[in-house]
């Protein structure tokens, strides 16, 4: 099942920073007092490097159906005599995702019945809440003498154009013969499209 994710809360400002920001040695100039300029610099980088710490994001969800298409692959150096496999993988995604992926799946069958693994990467372009761009998604399948388990996320730092930060968890369903998706994702605040960008 796919983990949820939760929102980030914003934090103040730590103590200690604080204390690093009071105690800079100043300089006089005249009969004030001002922050030496060498010190300037680390102070408004510390400052602005809270500011993207604290930024707050919101958990979303995006709902909608999918289409794929899997073709075998050549796995290189494989005994032929193995249960290894290698798939590419092409989706067609409609609803609050729109996009078309591409990837590759690597398999591994067994002799017990039910139990197998699959893992796989993904690259998804698309528009999602009006948000151009494309992230990764990475699958890790176990299949345990018919229990099965399936992660599918985010790549961390894989998101591009508008959706440059995202972070989620992509759920698979399975529904009257149809394929579904779940996919609960944040997107920090104040992120523009790729379209508003490039205006």
């Amino acid at each position: 099942m796919a983990a949820r994710v939760d929102a980030i809360e914003s934090v103040p400002m730590q103590a200690g920073a604080r204390l690093m920001l009071t105690n800079m040695e100043p300089q006089g100039i005249g009969n004030g007092r001002v922050m030496s300029l060498g010190v300037l610099p680390w102070a408004l980088w510390l400052v602005s490097g809270m500011a993207v710490a604290q930024e707050a994001r919101m958990s979303k969800m995006a709902k909608g159906e999918f289409t794929v298409v899997m073709k075998p692959l050549v796995l290189e150096n494989a005994d032929a005599a193995s249960k290894l496999g290698r798939m590419s993988i092409d989706k067609q995604i409609t609803g609050d995702l729109v996009a078309t992926t591409q990837g590759q799946m690597l398999s591994a069958m067994t002799d017990v019945p039910g139990s197998a693994v699959y893992v796989a990467i993904e690259q998804v372009t698309g528009t999602l809440d009006g948000r151009q761009g494309s992230f990764v998604l990475h699958h890790r399948g176990v299949m345990d003498r018919g229990q099965p388990g399936l992660s599918v996320a985010v790549v961390p730092d894989s998101g591009t154009g508008g959706l440059a930060g995202i972070r989620g968890d992509f759920q698979i369903l399975l529904e009257g013969g149809r394929h579904a998706y779940e996919f609960e994702y944040t997107l920090p605040d104040g992120q523009q499209d790729a379209t508003t960008e490039a205006r």
